[in-house]
């Protein structure tokens, strides 16, 4: 993505993020750090569910985070894409790294693609997907992994917690994207923690303090990559987990746990 940052990097930039939760924040301040490292001049706009699209000044550039809202359950984003696309018709439009949903019908329906579109993928599954529906489709790492611990922008996540090897924590998606069982392997009564951190309100703490890191959320896995914790990673409803893994978290060390087609 620094290639595409670098090319624009002598207009202004609108860098629109689509809401979500702690792991989506973490996304954020990656793209963040990256963008102030290479000295963008950027305004940042927090777009959540039922906010107006507006009209930026034409030699403006948009780049609307990455994550994974392309999907039939959250599909907030596309549908933000469409409007920042109506209200701003001529101007470049980035798509920081993203992972798609596989359903063709879906993403047929949802996806309004042009040739004044970047998209990123962050996995080879969704970049296979994206050459049938954008003429510059790029393959780059999900942007949370831009962070290292004390740079600062991982603290406007985490908090001043620093990092300890206190509980095991087992992290539950407890919302629609959750796999319907646990690979066998796993077994809730070995972990001191169970749970969903982003419904508790101590996502920091919980991830800073643990000894051992397993789970369904994709940013947890993330986090305790970038922490160098004991991570690991299973499936959750659809190919995200492992195809992420694939292309990022396996050469940081984080296991995977279950099949390779889960």
């Amino acid at each position: 993505m620094r290639e595409v940052f670098e090319e624009f990097s002598n207009r202004k930039f609108i860098f629109v993020a689509p809401g979500g939760n702690q792991g989506d924040f973490l996304i954020y301040q990656g793209a963040f750090k990256l963008a102030d490292e290479l000295g963008l001049n950027y305004k940042h706009v927090l777009a959540p569910l039922n906010w107006k699209a507006e009209t930026y000044g034409k030699s403006k550039v948009i780049y609307l985070h990455g994550g994974g809202g392309f999907t039939s359950w959250w599909d907030w984003t596309p549908w933000l894409l469409r409007m920042l696309r109506d209200a701003n018709p001529k101007k470049h439009i980035i798509i920081g790294p993203t992972t798609v949903d596989t359903n063709r019908r879906y993403l047929d329906h949802i996806l309004n693609m042009d040739d004044e579109m970047t998209f990123f993928a962050r996995e080879r599954t969704t970049f296979n997907i994206m050459q049938h529906y954008c003429d510059d489709v790029r393959l780059d790492h999900d942007t949370a992994l831009h962070l290292n611990f004390g740079d600062g922008y991982l603290r406007r996540v985490v908090g001043k917690f620093e990092p300890r090897n206190g509980h095991d924590l087992l992290v539950l998606r407890q919302d629609p994207e959750t796999s319907t069982h646990l690979p066998r392997e796993i077994r809730q009564r070995d972990f001191g923690v169970v749970c969903d951190p982003v419904r508790i309100g101590d996502w920091g703490r919980l991830h800073m303090h643990a000894h051992r890191i397993v789970a369904n959320r994709l940013h947890s896995a993330i986090l305790g990559a970038i922490l160098g914790k004991d991570t690991s990673l299973f499936a959750g409803a659809y190919h995200k987990n492992r195809s992420v893994w694939e292309y990022s978290l396996n050469d940081m060390g984080v296991k995977w746990i279950g099949y390779a087609n889960q």
